[in-house]
């Protein structure tokens, strides 16, 4: 059965007297709703089946715990348009037969993700692939002095992972936000190793995947290495990117390496 996962950036949560705020359902359910402002309807509609927190690993202070992601699962929705949108993209020029596509879905899950929050952290170990339906996240890493650098944005129609900690396990390189409100389809790593036992389809399209991945970081790095942040930010004008009007000029101007200030000059410079 599919499962939506809805992941909220909460603060402080009251403990439910008994335990450590596993328990005392609807009290949790109530801060979600407040904290999940568009999903908010969706929470009302249906019946969660668990529920967790998890904590920065402090002792409860005045009844409270600090609380950086809620987690619940629901049975998922996924319209006929988002479905299709997924098809394209996961072929590739190489054809899904139907029953495959069909047992496919059946391992398909949807997280829900509020702006503002975070996907995963610098460290975690990230076994999901993620397919973005609707929504926009920025990759970024913490330098030794704290500060948070943008390394990349996606966006619809776009797979995104770490490569690394998907295939091996090890520690996430960066870390992944939310800059708008998200729904994302995902495969885990266990569904990936059981695909490539079932048709030869799936090694194709991995590979053809893989390769599209290739091609984007080593066209990304030399863009970085080759090209002046001036240079860089009249590319992103020439191809209309989305970036422009949906990255905070703050953001953007972490990605190409410069203060906001200089991004303000550029931009009054040249148009």
């Amino acid at each position: 059965m599919w499962k939506t996962a809805i992941a909220v950036p909460v603060s402080r949560v009251p403990i439910p007297s008994g335990s450590r705020a596993t328990s005392g359902f609807a009290q949790t359910l109530s801060t979600i709703r407040r904290a999940t402002g568009p999903f908010s309807r969706e929470l009302k509609a249906i019946s969660p089946v668990s529920a967790y927190t998890r904590s920065h690993g402090n002792a409860p202070v005045d009844g409270h715990v600090k609380v950086f992601m809620i987690g619940i699962c629901m049975p998922a929705k996924i319209s006929a348009h988002v479905q299709q949108r997924f098809r394209e993209a996961m072929e590739q020029g190489t054809a899904i037969p139907e029953p495959e596509w069909q047992h496919l879905m059946e391992h398909v899950g949807v997280t829900i993700l509020p702006c503002g929050s975070m996907l995963f952290r610098e460290g975690d170990v990230v076994r999901r692939l993620y397919f973005i339906a609707r929504g926009l996240l920025r990759l970024f890493w913490t330098n030794s002095n704290g500060r948070e650098i943008n390394s990349g944005f996606d966006y619809e129609d776009r797979f995104m992972t770490d490569v690394a900690s998907f295939f091996t396990g090890v520690p996430a390189r960066f870390a992944i936000q939310a800059l708008e409100d998200c729904e994302l389809l995902y495969l885990d790593h266990a569904t990936y190793e059981h695909l490539l036992t079932r048709h030869v389809c799936w090694e194709r399209l991995w590979r053809r995947q893989l390769e599209t991945q290739f091609v984007r970081k080593v066209d990304k790095e030399c863009r970085i290495r080759t090209l002046t942040a001036q240079q860089r930010y009249r590319l992103l004008v020439n191809q209309a990117s989305p970036l422009l009007e949906r990255v905070p000029q703050y953001h953007l101007a972490s990605y190409l390496g410069i203060a906001p200030e200089t991004l303000s000059r550029i931009r009054a410079r040249n148009w």
